[in-house]
């Protein structure tokens, strides 16, 4: 099952989480617990925002500079592996 939250896929976001915690050191089984911490904490916040409508912005603004952020990173790594 994957779910979207303001139309990214939450999934995808978890996976490159995941993946830069494990370029920054965390192995073996601290990366599995990452990707179910994260996965819950993500799951969560989407299903709390509707009783919370006055953070929906903040929670965007967070989304939005994590998405970023992680695609930057992907994007370093891809140009930095390349050359």
């Amino acid at each position: 099952m994957d779910f979207a939250i303001f139309g990214l896929s939450a999934t995808i976001v978890v996976k490159q989480f995941v993946n830069l915690l494990k370029k920054l050191g965390v192995t073996g089984k601290a990366s599995l617990v990452a990707a179910i911490v994260t996965g819950v904490a993500l799951g969560a916040i989407y299903e709390l925002m509707p009783m919370f409508p006055e953070a929906e912005a903040y929670v965007r603004v967070v989304w939005t500079a994590l998405v970023a952020g992680l695609g930057a990173s992907e994007l370093y790594e891809a140009t930095r592996s390349s050359s």
